[in-house]
């Protein structure tokens, strides 16, 4: 019986060198991290402009990678693809150096990840100006339900000391 899934799967992805957001995302061939969003989100057939325009600001920036700090993509098991949700409004400056791990369960080629992680940080906006700034509203969501998020923080996707620091913060006022 001939196997059916593709050769990546078979891989051992946690032995290899993690890339940061932003090279996962400057090594993947754009257009067919736009047919893999518009297969994802059918909405965003007319936007391949604007993606293109955060796939430019996302290669002219100046990142500093952080080797301690790192996402964790996992497999969301509702929607069938890869997923990295804390990307959504974060400053692309700040957290494009941070390591992409993969989670155990997730199978899946660099470009497949890289096309949900340019979605996710796009969803509020196309460049860094509109999109990595957090505003009011959410910062005081974020004030709100610092004490569940605290509660459920193992369990997100981003593990950072900079980020629990940040929900002490909260906390506090």
């Amino acid at each position: 019986m001939k196997n059916k899934h593709p050769v990546w799967t078979k891989l051992d992805w946690r032995g290899c060198r993690p890339l940061t957001l932003r090279e996962l995302i400057l090594k993947s061939n754009f257009d067919t991290m736009m047919d893999i969003i518009i297969d994802f989100d059918p909405k965003m057939s007319n936007q391949g402009g604007a993606f293109l325009r955060a796939v430019h600001c996302i290669r002219d920036m100046k990142v500093k990678a952080n080797s301690e700090d790192y996402f964790l993509a996992k497999y969301d098991h509702q929607y069938n693809v890869p997923y990295i949700g804390v990307l959504e409004g974060i400053r692309w400056s700040e957290y494009l150096g941070y390591q992409v791990k993969r989670d155990k369960d997730l199978h899946c080629n660099d470009t497949v990840l890289a096309a949900h992680c340019l979605w996710h940080l796009t969803f509020y906006g196309y460049t860094p100006k509109n999109s990595g700034l957090i505003s009011t509203d959410r910062t005081r969501n974020l004030k709100e339900n610092a004490e569940t998020m605290k509660s459920i923080w193992p369990t997100t996707s981003i593990l950072t000391r900079k980020s629990r620091n940040l929900l002490d913060l909260a906390i506090q006022g």
